[in-house]
């Protein structure tokens, strides 16, 4: 660092095996969606039971192998920046669209909604190549995730009710990850 220039926050982590999501072709078939939306849930379910809140899933940091399986979550990134002390210049967005719930965004508190409103957003998009809540700039699309303000569901029918109430921006109406594991479940064959 050189005299003068602000102190800078870093966060250094093993990724895990595989690759990013975002690095697979979307959209996904619907068992292969429904399969990592499983996953990922029965992953919210334990984080649940042992009082975690993940706090920011996003495909650039859902980690899958060759096949489209589960390797790993590295959901600390966005937790890093939001708590990290912030330079006089401010922190340049890491990705180029939000998966944080709207009570994150509007300065709440994070739960375990949260972390279930960014797993239907991952799966929408996974599911649908398209970002439900697509806008021209972050504050727009601030805007869309905070009034529910969604573009049209291009995906599978069958995740259609599920992302309905997943998306919803009241976190009451979301579900628990134990119900989104029962309603992902049929969906997979499993």
């Amino acid at each position: 660092m050189a005299v003068g220039e602000a102190p800078a926050s870093v966060l250094v982590e093993d990724a895990p095996a595989g690759e990013p999501l975002t690095l697979r072709r979307l959209p996904l078939a619907l068992r292969d969606a429904a399969q990592l939306g499983l996953e990922i849930a029965q992953i919210l379910a334990g984080a649940r039971a042992r009082g975690e809140i993940l706090w920011g899933l996003r495909p650039e940091l859902i980690y899958v192998d060759a096949g489209g399986r589960l390797t790993g979550l590295a959901p600390w990134c966005e937790r890093f920046w939001a708590l990290a002390p912030t330079p006089g210049t401010g922190v340049l967005p890491c990705f180029d669209d939000l998966y944080l719930a709207p009570e994150i965004l509007a300065g709440g508190i994070a739960s375990p909604a949260s972390d279930m409103f960014s797993l239907c957003v991952t799966l929408a998009t996974a599911a649908s190549n398209a970002h439900p809540f697509a806008a021209r700039s972050y504050m727009a699309q601030i805007t869309a995730i905070a009034t529910g303000a969604r573009g049209p569901w291009t995906g599978p029918p069958e995740l259609a009710a599920l992302l309905e109430r997943g998306l919803a921006v009241d976190g009451t109406r979301r579900p628990t990850p134990t119900e989104l594991v029962a309603i992902l479940r049929p969906l997979v064959g499993a």
